[in-house]
């Protein structure tokens, strides 16, 4: 078993081209002839520099954002939490200032850590300590990316069968 880091709109097409069995991606899809298997959604976390003036809240409220130099990913690869960040923000009648579009998460982290903005992670990110970078959750509502297994059926090879039933396993609990 390979495994290899791609965007959600990469690792589509490449499970429809057939060259590789199986990926984790956000949804909603658009190939039609990928068998897919929701998985629970994962919180996502604001990362901001550790000495940023609101580093020392607990949680963190949107409306607080407001004006604040923010990292977000590209719409063309990363729609879903795309359109969910500009929704919190909207929810609370603001827009959020966006000074760079970054992707993957680990350089967003890097920019966080450098001053450059604040930016939304996912929550398995955000485990991982990064010096210079603070996690905190969001207030009202704390946002959340879809997440999903997908894969070319019927059938998989035996190593993607099993990642698939252990994935499965694990969504359960």
């Amino acid at each position: 078993m390979d495994l290899i880091e791609m965007n959600s709109p990469s690792l589509e097409a490449a499970l429809s081209a057939g060259e590789i069995d199986l990926g984790v991606l956000h949804p909603p899809l658009s190939a039609p002839d990928l068998a897919v298997l929701d998985l629970p959604d994962e919180a996502l976390f604001l990362a901001l520099p550790a000495t940023h003036r609101l580093a020392g809240q607990p949680a963190i409220r949107i409306a607080d954002l407001e004006g604040e130099p923010f990292l977000l990913a590209p719409r063309s690869i990363g729609p879903s939490i795309y359109d969910r960040v500009i929704a919190l923000f909207q929810a609370e009648g603001i827009s959020p200032r966006i000074v760079q579009e970054v992707t993957p998460m680990t350089t967003l982290i890097g920019l966080v850590a450098a001053g450059t903005g604040l930016g939304f992670v996912t929550a398995g990110i955000a485990k991982v300590a990064r010096p210079g970078v603070t996690f905190r959750p969001v207030l009202p509502d704390p946002p959340s990316l879809p997440l999903a297994v997908a894969w070319r059926g019927p059938a998989l090879p035996a190593s993607g069968q099993l990642f698939l039933d252990i994935v499965t396993e694990f969504s359960r609990r």
